[in-house]
């Protein structure tokens, strides 16, 4: 028997669910504004799309009325001080500062995560929101077959094939484009579903 559209399930902390509340109350942010999260971070930079990128992502989706929030560990604070120094829109900078649970708990509060491939678009989709998961890699063992977000809310946009980014048997990027996926096409399928009800 296959599930065609598995779902995660997810626990939620109390204290995690307190801080957001709390955080969500104390910047005037509330289940009516359009919050949608980016984590541009990931495990390995090849699979990072460009801070620039994001940064016009940002820019683009503020001007539609979304209030934007990063988030991601430690090392995604570098990439959101270059996306903070290309993006001329206001956003929440919460990268460096939640735990896993803190940033569940805030996922489960918005309507959409639009990340890289890593961790946080498995949470999102056990959070229920849409997830909008970039994949710049496609090679056995790192591939959106393998490692897409799951549920009926999870949605991957891929590097043209010829252009996806591969390594040499030394870890070193061999061929691909990092900037493969297009802005445009990120907001429209964003554009997309947010519209649905």
């Amino acid at each position: 028997m296959r599930v065609e559209d598995p779902q995660v399930f997810l626990p939620f902390q109390p204290a995690a669910e307190q801080w957001a509340a709390v955080w969500l109350q104390k910047n005037n942010l509330t289940a009516q504004d359009k919050l949608v999260v980016l984590h541009p971070g990931a495990s390995d930079a090849t699979k990072c799309w460009p801070a620039s990128s994001f940064a016009q992502l940002l820019d683009a989706m503020n001007a539609q009325g979304c209030r934007m929030i990063l988030v991601g560990h430690g090392p995604t604070v570098q990439i959101a001080h270059e996306i903070r120094a290309r993006a001329k829109a206001p956003f929440f900078d919460l990268t460096g500062q939640t735990s896993v649970g803190e940033m569940a708990s805030l996922l489960k509060r918005c309507q959409m995560l639009i990340s890289n491939d890593s961790g946080p678009v498995h949470v999102g989709a056990a959070a229920g929101i849409y997830v909008i998961s970039l994949f710049l890699r496609d090679q056995p063992g790192i591939n959106p077959e393998r490692w897409r977000p799951l549920g009926s809310k999870g949605f991957i946009l891929t590097n043209k094939p010829a252009e996806a980014v591969k390594l040499d048997s030394s870890g070193e990027v061999a061929s691909g484009l990092k900037d493969s996926i297009e802005v445009s096409e990120v907001l429209q399928l964003a554009n997309r579903l947010l519209q649905k009800p």
